[in-house]
């Protein structure tokens, strides 16, 4: 099918420039909104016409910015800002926060006295109130493991907040995109949908506070620093909720490149009180689970970024699924793996280290007195010991190894069923169910069982990242298992062919 503008409906509003993928693949854009048509006709991810970042070289031969990676803002033309809010207002809602606080309480709430901070002007009032309400008792609550009384995405990110204008507003942005996602109304102010809006400020003074960073090749203070990581890492969430695969890598790369530039040894080292080394944490956690799906052969953040202090639930895991992953690549690409633990024979010694690294998590979990959840919390670590065993029989002994990922496999849908309280853990099982589905091709149960389980776990989260994950499998599953061998070659050619999500 072919798509032209002059086959289009006139009065249908138009972005005034290509999209970036169109003008990359040299092609004709229909400039539909949101997104390309042609884009989504040929698979592709479309990234739209809007506010970006992009990382690239800086421009200059001389001086200070010589050489350096520097963000550069990529402004939408005015006549597009019109014409979105235009498109958006047909299909929008005027400001209604429907949701009173009594509605949606939640026992380990913060509650900040918001009397006591004031919001840029052009944030409404109201507006504020209700959505850092919202993302304090509702977002928060699914963005860490567990949720509970030390749950850093509330103690931390809040406070800072409140004393950084780019991250409250990235705050307000993922608060306004879930609470559509979840209700299926759009928050609209006096400039458009509120997401957008706050968004698209956000990133405007995320650009101009890096370009400073990085220019002047300042020492990284805790506080800025902080501010500007935490930003990125929200401005994912806001991505991966509507499922923009497009634009999800360009805040990853950003937050693989400031958390290997501010613990790097040739750089001077922010101080890593707590707030920072959870972002730190955050980051590599996003990493892990990002690379097991991405084959851009950028380098991963490294565990050395974490100190003896940041042993927490599902650490040692984390660096044991990263350390599989790395090898993977490497053997693919024919690169030496030898300072790696992990043989082509010794599965036997990566079984131990997984047990050893769920025994570890499981004494945490114990000194954090998640009341009354103990039971389910042991529960998914089995499971995770065994989504990690799977995945490492995948990546790296795929040959003859087909009965132990069956045990795996029963093993993770036998811990997802014994689990009490689901909905309090539907945001940890994504990636897991996603292997369970790598591993149902010629299997019509288990692939009900996996795409009913994940389209669940995306309603009950309100993100909707895994759609691209499931369409994958989808297509996995079509496939002839004598030509495609596993989902990880299939993933990798797909990669090729413009495909990109991420499963966390």
């Amino acid at each position: 099918m072919s798509l032209r503008l002059s086959s289009l409906d006139p009065n249908e509003p138009r972005a005034a420039r290509d999209c970036r993928t169109c003008s990359r693949r040299r092609v004709k854009c229909d400039r539909s909104l949101e997104t390309c048509r042609k884009c989504a006709l040929k698979g592709l991810p479309c990234p739209g016409y809007g506010l970006r970042i992009q990382w690239g070289q800086g421009v200059a031969s001389r001086g200070k910015l010589t050489g350096k990676a520097i963000p550069v803002l990529e402004a939408a033309p005015a006549k597009y800002q019109t014409e979105r809010n235009t498109a958006t207002s047909t299909s929008s809602t005027p400001y209604n926060f429907a949701m009173s606080p009594d509605t949606i309480h939640n026992k380990f709430g913060l509650n900040l006295d918001l009397a006591l901070f004031h919001p840029p002007d052009y944030v409404e009032s109201n507006a504020f109130r209700d959505l850092i309400h919202y993302y304090d008792h509702v977002v928060a609550a699914v963005m860490p493991w567990v949720d509970g009384p030390d749950n850093a995405w509330r103690t931390i990110m809040l406070p800072l907040a409140m004393e950084s204008e780019a991250l409250l507003l990235a705050i307000l942005a993922l608060s306004a995109e879930h609470y559509s996602s979840k209700t299926g109304s759009t928050l609209t102010g006096e400039h458009g949908p509120l997401s957008a809006h706050y968004r698209e400020r956000s990133l405007q003074l995320l650009a101009q506070n890096l370009r400073t960073e990085l220019a002047e090749n300042q020492k990284a203070h805790q506080g800025p620093a902080c501010a500007m990581l935490a930003t990125i890492l929200v401005l994912c969430n806001v991505e991966m909720i509507h499922c923009d695969s497009a634009v999800w890598p360009v805040h990853w790369k950003a937050a693989r490149m400031i958390t290997r530039r501010w613990t790097s040894s040739h750089h001077p080292r922010p101080t890593l009180d707590s707030g920072f080394r959870f972002l730190i944490k955050e980051a590599f956690v996003y990493d892990v689970f990002g690379s097991t799906t991405t084959f851009d052969g950028e380098e991963q953040i490294p565990c050395s970024v974490l100190d003896g202090e940041d042993t927490q639930l599902f650490t040692q895991w984390l660096q044991l699924v990263q350390e599989v992953t790395i090898v993977e690549r490497r053997r693919h690409a024919a690169m030496p793996a030898d300072q790696y633990q992990l043989h082509s024979a010794d599965m036997i010694q990566l079984q131990k280290r997984f047990k050893e690294a769920t025994e570890s998590s499981l004494l945490i979990s114990q000194s954090l007195g998640f009341e009354g959840l103990q039971s389910d919390i042991a529960t998914l670590l089995v499971l995770y010991q065994q989504a990690g065993l799977l995945y490492s029989y995948q990546a790296l002994h795929r040959k003859d190894s087909a009965l132990a990922r069956k045990d795996c496999v029963e093993s993770v849908v036998d811990s997802i069923r014994l689990i009490q309280n689901l909905d309090s853990f539907q945001h940890d099982l994504v990636w897991p169910l996603f292997l369970v589905g790598t591993e149902s091709r010629n299997n019509p149960s288990r692939q009900k069982f996996a795409e009913s389980a994940m389209l669940e776990a995306m309603r009950s989260t309100a993100y909707s990242n895994c759609r691209l994950a499931l369409e994958f499998l989808r297509h996995f599953w079509t496939t002839d298992e004598l030509v495609v061998v596993d989902w990880v070659q299939f993933c990798r050619q797909e990669s090729q062919k413009g495909l990109s999500f991420v499963v966390i």
